[in-house]
């Protein structure tokens, strides 16, 4: 009489074994003919062919982010709340420096003024004071407050408000979790 117990952990050991099997060495071996072939070659793998861990870039496919960022508000001489109204107006949008900063310099703001940041000359993803919470400075907020503490005490965005009239200098750091000392977004300096 067989003992279905010894069947099915024979059963099981050949079932690890084909797994284990199908796992093969760990070596990587790469094939000119497409997955998708009924091509059922058994031709050996080369040795420059194992181990191929270098991969080409497509450097076609990988297109660089340009921001088209600016400032908005009740700024002298901008008056801008619509963004549309300044479309390519170097007062309002920021450079580029680098991948890793864009600027825009020596934008005055009256007493009282309020601003915010927004792209592409629309209100798409549109931000004001949590894009600049964390970088700011005791020198900074000597000027510049949020326009609704409360609003930002509830996690919400604001305006943010000149509280003395000054000059200022803003970077926009795009990818400033991977830059030792900024915090944010935002960065807002008074202008030297």
């Amino acid at each position: 009489m067989v003992n279905n117990t010894k069947i099915a952990k024979f059963g099981l050991a050949a079932m690890a074994a084909v797994v284990l099997c199908a796992c093969g060495t760990g070596k990587v071996s790469s094939s000119s003919t497409p997955a998708s072939s009924s091509s059922s070659s058994s031709a050996p793998v080369s040795s420059s062919q194992e181990d191929d861990y270098s991969f080409a870039q497509n450097s076609t496919s990988i297109a660089e982010t340009i921001w088209n960022l600016q400032v908005v508000g009740s700024i002298d001489n901008i008056s801008a709340w619509n963004p549309t109204e300044h479309v390519g107006d170097k007062a309002v949008h920021f450079t580029r420096v680098s991948k890793m900063l864009y600027t825009l310099k020596g934008v005055v703001i009256a007493l009282n003024n309020e601003f915010k940041f927004t792209f592409d000359d629309t209100w798409k993803n549109d931000f004001g004071w949590k894009g600049f919470a964390g970088n700011d400075t005791t020198a900074i907020k000597e000027y510049i407050t949020p326009a609704d503490q409360a609003g930002v005490d509830a996690g919400n965005d604001s305006n943010i408000k000149c509280i003395k009239a000054c000059t200022l200098d803003f970077e926009y750091h795009p990818f400033f979790v991977a830059e030792a000392g900024v915090s944010n977004k935002l960065v807002i300096k008074l202008h030297a």
